[in-house]
């Protein structure tokens, strides 16, 4: 693997694709990243100043991420059908404007139940754009980059997240929560727009499809929705097995999003300092992706997957283990680590697993699932709750969960499937 591949994008695409627009797209998908990670910033400090919610009821502030994943993951999978029958850059178009009420909502609402309706509205955002940006790449790449341009797609957007994250902490020590998150958030939805406005109309959803191919893939589609939903949930076990996975890896991202804050707030770090351990987090994240899904091309998706599981699921543990800034900080590049390693390959895997005209349905499936772990986790916390009131449970509970998924993930991703997704 060559250095330098990892930073061309000519050699990567179909002969008849644009690097412009391959270019927009990452562009796109780094400011989608921006405006959901300046809000889990700035949304902590509003909990906390307005509601006086974020130390004494950390239950009830789970509902925000109940309320993201569960409008991020219904989008995902109306992103994937609309592809049949829309343009990428007019889905792009619809999901900046459904975030533009996001930041009013937040900042001049007079209960939780608001906001909680405002994070919903931001889940149709990134469901909507985030699924779009990753869609469009698998349809103009060539198969042999697909891991590499999963991983640029993740990379850009992660990274924007923690930009976002470092950015808006900063802020917020000199400004009011409020301030910072209208004009925060409507600046990179300006961005967002004016950007989409550069794409081509022309660049729509066939890809490097024929027209005829692209048509019979949108009638197919629609027929057959239920069909391609239960086979991709669950009569093909290794897709499957992807979605289970994907599902659970999002028990990590609640629980550093929810209760990373809260627990080492509770150990005495500043809010500048807590942005910095949850910045080490998502800058390995988003970072070492654009290097993790070229090597998911070379070496394979499931080893990196297995690896990247099994270590992201140690890093939660080890916070536990001792204490300090530095600590803390390594722990938390070493949970990175093992998302950057299975974060775009699980998608880059789902992708291999089907014909390329059904690619955009499949993986908007897959990131139902996927984003669904929001709620899951929001109901894992709660068992581990009851179980011991204490924050350390939920660690330990993450934990677990990883540890399972991999068993599942490694057992069925072994075996091929009596039913194949090829078949749609």
């Amino acid at each position: 693997m060559k250095i330098r591949s990892l930073f061309t994008i000519r050699h990567m695409t179909q002969p008849m694709s644009s690097v412009f627009e391959f270019t927009l797209l990452l562009i796109q998908v780094f400011l989608v990243g921006m405006l959901v990670g300046g809000l889990r910033v700035i949304l902590p400090a509003i909990a906390e100043s307005e509601y006086k919610l974020f130390l004494s009821s950390p239950i009830l502030i789970s509902t925000i991420v109940l309320a993201f994943g569960f409008g991020k993951a219904v989008f995902n999978l109306v992103a994937g059908f609309l592809t049949t029958s829309f343009s990428y850059k007019r889905i792009l178009i619809y999901g900046w404007l459904v975030g533009i009420p996001v930041p009013f909502i937040i900042a001049y609402s007079s209960s939780w139940v608001g906001v909680s309706v405002a994070l919903t509205l931001l889940g149709v955002n990134q469901g909507l754009n985030w699924s779009i940006t990753q869609a469009a790449k698998v349809q103009i790449i060539k198969k042999e980059h697909r891991g590499h341009a999963m991983g640029m797609n993740e990379f850009f957007g992660y990274v924007g997240v923690a930009f976002a994250g470092v950015i808006t902490a900063n802020l917020v020590e000199s400004f009011t929560s409020k301030n910072v998150l209208m004009t925060f958030s409507l600046v990179i939805i300006f961005l967002g727009l004016l950007c989409t406005i550069k794409m081509h109309e022309k660049f729509d959803s066939s890809g490097s499809l024929s027209k005829e191919a692209a048509i019979k893939s949108m009638g197919h589609s629609l027929s057959s929705i239920g069909h391609k939903f239960l086979v991709v949930s669950w009569q093909n076990k290794r897709l499957m097995a992807l979605c289970q996975a994907g599902f659970v890896e999002k028990f990590i991202d609640a629980l550093v999003w929810l209760f990373f804050p809260i627990y080492f707030l509770y150990e005495g770090l500043s809010i500048v300092e807590v942005s910095w351990v949850v910045s080490c987090y998502s800058f390995a994240w988003g970072g070492l992706q654009f290097v993790t899904g070229r090597l998911s091309d070379v070496f394979g998706r499931v080893p990196l997957i297995t690896a990247g599981m099994l270590i992201s699921g140690v890093g939660i543990l080890l916070i536990l283990v001792y204490s300090g800034l530095i600590w803390w900080g390594c722990c938390s590049l070493i949970t990175g680590l093992g998302m950057a390693l299975l974060y775009p390959n699980l998608s880059a895997a789902v992708a291999d697993e089907v014909h390329l005209v059904d690619t955009s349905i499949t993986l908007g499936i897959y990131r139902f699932w996927r984003d669904l772990g929001y709620a899951g986790a929001t109901l894992a916390f709660a068992v581990a709750s009851y179980l011991n009131p204490s924050i350390t449970m939920k660690f330990i509970i993450v934990s677990l969960c990883m540890l399972g998924s991999t068993v599942l993930l490694i057992k069925n991703m072994r075996s091929e499937s009596k039913t194949s997704a090829r078949s749609f």
